[in-house]
């Protein structure tokens, strides 16, 4: 007989068992664990299969009585986690169990076999394995990458410099990031930045003058599997010395000869992507599903 899958609240499920799933899954991202879940979607549950063997999160929010599932913010991927193979019957089972209509899923790239029929866009996310190192690591760096670097060192500007507060981090970031940070989302980069830092599962990568005057910062979430580099800007002058790049450097440095991967996310800008890819990075993408039907009519509801 099948194992049927079944939902769970938030306060219903075992943190142990659910991270356990997690670190020992095919794809351990750090966006599933149940620490970094409860700081972007505090109320999210799941549709767990057996003795948390595979477990898939869910962030649902209800809009005049509807019920539906959406990616949440600083999430860039999650869907279904597990640790060993899976039917496409239990899969299936799995994904009829959400109690909501699904809206938008952004899933790993295990997931390819989601059974669901919405637009499927394929996301490019960049990845550095770190295993070699820093002489070979550096080898797989572009030209125009080594260019920049060498610019930045000939700069009065040094990485790892002085380690800076919360606070000076995200008055920084607010100020000088490109992208627009809505009210809802700076409560939440504030969540994650305070909570992950204050227990140790993340850092902040700084460069700056050699009178402490911030060029570049880095925020980046560390598991034992990766480092993800979450948010992260940098001043006018900062972009002029090209010190994000010797940010970027610094932490390939630190990180060298290690089993973890240096995950730079993914982004749809051509120019930031090209800077992820001067460090050697490759593509490992991920599929975002979406309802279009759905998107419009919550829209004018």
């Amino acid at each position: 007989m099948t194992e049927q899958p079944y939902y769970l609240k938030n306060q219903e499920i075992n943190r142990q068992k659910w991270d356990d799933c997690i670190s020992n899954s095919q794809n351990p991202l750090v966006y599933g664990y149940s620490w970094y879940l409860d700081l972007v979607a505090p109320d999210w549950s799941a549709i767990i299969l057996g003795d948390y063997k595979a477990v898939l999160p869910l962030y649902i929010k209800t809009k005049m009585g509807i019920r539906y599932v959406m990616q949440p913010p600083y999430c860039q991927q999650l869907g279904l986690f597990r640790k060993s193979e899976l039917s496409k019957e239990q899969i299936g089972l799995i994904y009829k169990a959400i109690p909501a209509l699904l809206l938008t899923m952004n899933s790993h790239p295990g997931c390819e076999d989601i059974p669901v029929k919405f637009l499927k866009k394929k996301k490019d996310n960049y990845i550095l394995y770190l295993r070699h190192d820093y002489t070979d690591l550096y080898s797989l760096y572009k030209s125009n990458c080594k260019r920049n670097i060498k610019q930045a060192l000939r700069e009065d500007q040094m990485s790892g410099g002085p380690q800076i507060t919360v606070n000076e981090f995200l008055d920084f970031l607010f100020k000088n990031s490109n992208y627009p940070f809505e009210k809802g989302y700076r409560e939440t980069i504030k969540r994650i930045v305070t909570k992950s830092i204050d227990t140790g599962k993340a850092f902040i990568e700084t460069v700056c003058s050699r009178e402490g005057d911030l060029f570049a910062v880095g925020f980046f979430v560390k598991t034992n599997h990766s480092v993800t580099f979450l948010s992260g800007a940098s001043s006018a002058e900062g972009f002029q010395k090209k010190s994000m790049f010797l940010l970027m450097d610094e932490v390939i440095r630190k990180f060298a000869q290690s089993n973890l991967k240096l995950d730079f996310e993914g982004s749809e800008n051509r120019n930031v992507a090209r800077f992820y890819k001067g460090f050697g990075s490759k593509s490992e993408p991920y599929f975002a599903y979406e309802h279009f039907l759905l998107r419009f009519f919550l829209k004018f509801m």
